[in-house]
């Protein structure tokens, strides 16, 4: 019984770990949007096996009563106030809810599983991508095999490659995604938890993952990877001699001010486009909204549309009371995790995420929630089923 449990979950988590990704903004999302339906089933499926492989009621503690009884008092208030009712329930009173729970019934190896297997997903998808980005949308060796209609900004049609990869912006790889910049960000989550969550990381997967964000033309991504780039640097910056110091520091030094100049020039350009002026215009739109209602802030999903920055866009809709949350999961408790544990591998982490959190709206995607849940779960597991999972 206990080995048909664990093969059902493991093919649950891929699909649970695909549906994950689906939802952020890929075409098929756009084409037939499910509100995280699918995620939320899947989810709960997980949870079932989980309990029905513990044996025993060891999941039940008086901190998860406590924190779900905060959570949920909160997030009424969040809810009375939100725009997309619809949306708010099916992330933040269904799903988000259910991740935690989940995440804190694993011991600390396993609850990476669930992302290990998005880094699986997207490791195949970044191959696929790249094929036919070179082949079909650069050299035209292979011809698409169709079109399909999403409503993406506005209505319009999008050039397919088999039902797996689709040319939804010229020139850049969109992979299966309605947008270039989410195809990126995705990819970008999949280097950094090869990266810095894998005990182990697989140099082609880092390096196949590397060349599909460059093809994607992103300036998230573009950050992303120099970021990496200076964090791998400074953690071997303390195991070399004084002359290999100096020199890296040079070069290092050398291409800092290369890449402030690039910067310098990627700035102007975007001063002299209409680009620049309407993501100036959103952040101002959105500083105004929470100045105006800086407690609650103006509604869950009001202010998303046309915005580039998840940051002034969780503050004018759910105001301080809303960003806390977010501020707990990405900043403080990664940081009391490295000065606890000296984990510098998972403060890294989450540096970076929050860098992409700032240039990106992803605030509300499942992929997001589930890195919030993954900071959280923590906060309700107790060391006795810890032990007791480790034990198994």
């Amino acid at each position: 019984m206990l080995q048909v449990i664990m093969f059902s979950k493991k093919r649950i988590e891929y699909f649970t770990a695909l549906f994950i990704l689906l939802e952020c903004n890929t075409v098929y999302a756009v084409a037939l949007p499910t509100n995280g339906i699918l995620v939320i089933v899947a989810i709960m499926g997980l949870l079932v096996l989980s309990m029905l492989e513990l044996k025993k009621k060891a999941y039940i503690n008086a901190q998860l009563g406590v924190f779900f009884l905060f959570y949920y008092i909160n997030a009424g208030v969040a809810f009375l106030h939100a725009d997309n009712k619809l949306g708010f329930i099916c992330r933040f009173l269904l799903c988000f809810p259910c991740l935690i729970f989940y995440l804190s019934l694993k011991s600390a190896e396993d609850r990476y599983k669930l992302l290990f297997k998005i880094v699986n997903i997207m490791f195949v998808e970044a191959i696929i991508s790249i094929v036919f980005y070179s082949l079909g949308t650069w050299m035209n060796f292979i011809e698409p095999s169709g079109a399909i209609m999403i409503n993406w900004g506005e209505y319009h049609s999008v050039t397919s490659y088999y039902g797996i990869y689709f040319d939804s912006q010229p020139f850049r790889n969109s992979g299966f995604f309605a947008e270039a910049p989410m195809h990126s960000y995705c990819l970008s989550i999949a280097l950094l938890v090869e990266l810095f969550l894998k005990p182990r990381h697989d140099k082609w997967r880092v390096l196949i993952l590397s060349v599909a964000i460059l093809t994607t033309i992103s300036t998230t991504g573009f950050l992303v990877l120099v970021s990496v780039a200076g964090f791998c640097i400074l953690k071997k910056w303390y195991n070399v001699s004084s002359r290999v110091k100096i020199l890296t520091f040079l070069f290092v030094a050398a291409m800092g001010l290369e890449l402030y100049q690039i910067a310098c020039g990627v700035v102007k350009e975007k001063q002299e486009t209409r680009s620049y002026e309407i993501r100036n215009y959103y952040i101002e739109k959105e500083i105004d909204a929470w100045l105006s209602h800086p407690i609650l802030g103006t509604g869950f999903g009001k202010n998303v549309k046309g915005s580039s920055n998840s940051l002034f866009v969780v503050l004018a809709d759910g105001g301080v009371h809303f960003f806390i949350l977010y501020f707990g999961a990405l900043i403080y408790f990664p940081m009391a995790v490295w000065i606890r544990m000296k984990r510098l591998d998972y403060l890294i982490f989450y540096l970076i995420y929050v860098g992409m959190f700032c240039i990106t709206v992803i605030c509300y995607n499942v992929l997001t929630l589930m890195i919030l849940a993954l900071s959280l779960s923590p906060l309700i597991q107790r060391k006795h089923l810890c032990n007791y999972i480790n034990a198994k």
